[in-house]
């Protein structure tokens, strides 16, 4: 899900649970409704643990479903259409 988000970025996210973390992800996730589905609205971004500034931050919604559907996509994506 994450690297579907940092898509056009050179973000890359790989767990590594057994590391001490370089880099902490924040943000807020809201439970809405949409075309009729129970979803998670995300807001992400992506800082480093030892620095006080935003390296990535998506610029818009994450949606996630809540339960997921067989055959279908659980993470939709709003892109913003580049200028």
């Amino acid at each position: 899900m994450l690297n579907d988000a940092a898509e056009g970025s050179s973000l890359h996210f790989v767990d590594t649970s057994e590391d001490l973390a370089t880099h902490e992800m924040q943000g807020a996730a809201y439970l809405a409704t949409r075309e009729g589905f129970e979803m998670w609205e995300m807001y992400l971004s992506l800082s480093a643990v030892d620095r006080a500034y935003t390296l990535w931050e998506h610029p818009s919604a994450v949606w996630l479903l809540r339960q997921a559907r067989p055959g279908q996509p659980q993470v939709l994506i709003e892109r913003k259409p580049e200028r």
